[in-house]
């Protein structure tokens, strides 16, 4: 930073200043902590092209399930499997 050209005595005007700040600025960032791309990855149980209807179908299964692998009662169990049907 001490040798970069911010601290070069030479006259110039606020605004060519305030360029060569941000370049010294956006040359060091690159330095430091380049900017990192990342693409978002959508998981299996991704609900946004779902209906209404079989997204409150799939909450509900998914809330069954729970219960039942909490209490480990056949009846909690049953009622899973009708929830959807084939098509």
């Amino acid at each position: 930073m001490l040798q970069s050209k911010l601290f070069d005595l030479s006259v110039m005007d606020a605004h060519e200043y305030a360029e060569l700040f941000d370049a010294e600025v956006q040359r060091l960032l690159d330095i430091h902590a380049p900017m990192r791309t990342r693409r978002r990855r959508y998981s299996q149980h991704d609900n946004r092209n779902l209906s209404d209807e079989a997204r409150q179908a799939k909450q509900l299964r998914r809330r069954r399930e729970r219960r039942y692998r909490r209490t480990g009662l056949q009846s909690d169990k049953a009622p899973t499997s009708s929830l959807f049907c084939c098509t």
